[in-house]
């Protein structure tokens, strides 16, 4: 995830939480448009079964461009 992060990132300027005192750092964050997932397998000769793990973003985000 920090490698994705370290490309697909921004800096993000945190809302103040009270009226007074400093402000907050910015933080690094992820695109709100990016979508990472991990498809997976079992190990073994024949293919029975492939699976979605969902890292960042929808199931149906992810599933919408897996489509194509």
């Amino acid at each position: 995830m920090t490698a994705l992060l370290a490309h697909y990132g921004q800096w993000v300027a945190a809302e103040r939480r009270q009226g007074q005192g400093p402000m907050p750092k910015p933080r690094w964050m992820p695109l709100p448009q990016l979508l990472y997932a991990q498809v997976s397998r079992p190990y073994g000769a024949v293919l029975v079964r492939v699976s979605h793990r969902v890292g960042r973003g929808r199931l149906e985000a992810v599933q919408q461009v897996l489509a194509a």
